[in-house]
């Protein structure tokens, strides 16, 4: 059997008997703190090791914000149905140090101070060193937020600077998710958007939706199909995190419809992965502005196998179509809409392109725009702050930049690791981050 896993976030809103949710102001009994901020008393244990961290959380979270950054296992505030386990203290002071560097520096820099965080800012943030399953629905929590008060993050012990794509997922990107919730409960987001993709929302079935086929409906996630509190916080985390790259290639995979074909049983499928791994794609060379250029085609009627099938015109990395397994283990092949024969057989043009076809009336690349449109503009009127100054922050912060602020890229065509490039200092920007903690090490005391 193929194992499926899809990932999600989740926003906890506690609920009136009327229904409404609970925006942050309703925060306001807990009164100006909840937890004794004042600088002057020294309440940590200077023999313990954790003391360079806690002095840390201490400087930066509680004091400025009165925010409690919990890192010690405390069962009380996880889910008590799972099976969780603590999170390290070397990835503790690194998700710290990142958090920090990546969401408060970043809004206290786009919002012109402190206060905007010292308002809008969750009082808890707690960490989980495992992954957060849900072995039923085949589905994982990357994180969650209560009622604007608290966040959890998991998987925090497989924490990997060097992974940034990883690293996007499960923690920068989940940061702006949960905070787009914080934000959403205190000024409610446009009625407007949830019009945009009315009919094609779907809360349970949003794990099997592969994100080719959720990006062509106009969502940039499948969980944000989910419904459209999850569609407003992952279309402002997606459009934040996601680098150039990636955030163009979310959108070329929008600008197409695509289809799905049941096949049947896991020997089709299996049959299917040997067809693509036996069998090469026919070619035939002509000649453009002197040289000679390779067309790539395959006429058959399983021919979206081949997802890096190469037809003139479209770039090579192009995904045309591919094979995916549901939680149901079901099999499908995935692939865009294109004009076919009754056999099932592509319909090429005379240059031996493909025509694309659009029937669902929806063009995903014009949704998706439209609802970070809808983002920009609520985050301008409602807090004066700049979405694109917001992406453009995050965005250096954590990828390399030109001199002329462009973007650097490798030799793959992605854009560079920022945290893991080594400095004119010998250092990563990591190993800086980190001092930012050890250097409260020499304060430790003997027993």
């Amino acid at each position: 059997m193929k194992n499926h896993l899809n990932i999600l976030l989740v926003a906890v809103a506690a609920l009136f008997a009327t229904g409404a949710t609970v925006s942050c102001s309703d925060d306001d009994d807990l009164g100006a703190t909840i937890f004794n901020t004042d600088p002057s008393q020294d309440y940590l244990d200077r023999t313990q090791a954790t003391f360079p961290l806690d002095t840390f959380l201490k400087v930066n979270y509680l004091e400025p914000y009165n925010v409690q950054f919990i890192y010690r296992y405390n069962d009380k505030g996880t889910d008590m149905t799972k099976n969780l386990t603590p999170a390290t203290y070397d990835k503790s002071v690194d998700l710290a140090v990142l958090t920090k560097y990546l969401w408060y520096d970043v809004y206290n820099k786009v919002s012109g101070g402190t206060d905007f965080l010292k308002q809008y800012s969750p009082r808890v943030i707690q960490l989980t060193g495992s992954k957060n399953y849900n072995p039923t629905q085949g589905t994982e929590v990357l994180g969650d937020a209560s009622s604007g008060v608290k966040i959890n993050f998991y998987n925090v012990n497989n924490l990997d600077p060097s992974n940034i794509s990883m690293m996007n997922e499960y923690f920068f990107k989940t940061m702006h998710h949960e905070f787009a919730h914080i934000l959403d409960q205190t000024y409610l987001h446009p009625t407007s958007f949830n019009t945009l993709s009315q009919g094609h929302y779907d809360a349970s079935g949003w794990s099997d939706r592969p994100d080719s086929l959720s990006a062509g409906s106009g969502f940039t996630s499948s969980y944000a199909s989910s419904s459209y509190t999850e569609d407003w916080a992952e279309t402002m985390a997606n459009y934040i995190t996601r680098d150039t790259v990636s955030w163009q290639n979310l959108l070329n995979t929008a600008s197409y419809d695509w289809d799905s074909y049941e096949l049947g049983k896991s020997s089709d499928y299996d049959d299917s992965i040997r067809i693509y791994q036996s069998a090469g794609p026919s070619h035939r060379y002509v000649t453009e502005n002197g040289r000679r250029v390779q067309i790539t085609y395959f006429a058959s009627a399983r021919d979206s196998i081949y997802y890096n099938l190469r037809i003139h015109g479209v770039p090579a990395t192009d995904v045309m179509g591919y094979l995916n397994t549901t939680s149901s283990s079901k099999y499908y092949i995935y692939r865009k809409m294109i004009a076919r024969d009754a056999s099932g057989y592509p319909i090429p043009t005379s240059d031996w392109k493909l025509t694309y076809t659009h029937t669902s009336g929806i063009v995903g690349r014009d949704v998706i725009l439209q609802k970070v449109d809808l983002v920009r503009n609520y985050l301008l009127e409602h807090y004066n702050i700049s979405l694109d100054e917001l992406r453009k922050e995050v965005q250096t912060r954590t990828y390399v930049t030109n001199a002329d602020g462009s973007f650097a890229f490798d030799q793959n065509g992605n854009v560079e690791n920022r945290l893991t490039q080594v400095q004119s200092s010998g250092q990563t920007l990591m190993d800086e981050l980190r001092q930012e903690v050890y250097q409260y090490n020499s304060l430790i005391q003997q027993k």
